[in-house]
């Protein structure tokens, strides 16, 4: 049985990096709302963290809460 794949055009992700200069805030910023649940919603690739950019722009049109 095959799980459902997006396609990897659909699938865009940021590094914190990018989201960081997006959002204009540091990435540390970025690390202590992950740690505090606080942000937008991020997932894990491995051990490497990505924000999806449809998560981003939920959590920017819900006034960043």
């Amino acid at each position: 049985m095959e799980a459902h794949v997006e396609k990897a055009s659909d699938l865009q992700l940021l590094t914190p990096e990018e989201l960081s200069g997006l959002v204009k805030v540091d990435v540390a910023t970025l690390v202590q709302w992950r740690h505090r649940r606080q942000g937008p919603p991020f997932v894990k690739v491995g051990r490497l963290v990505r924000y999806r950019v449809d998560d981003v722009r939920a959590w920017i049109d819900g006034g960043g809460q």
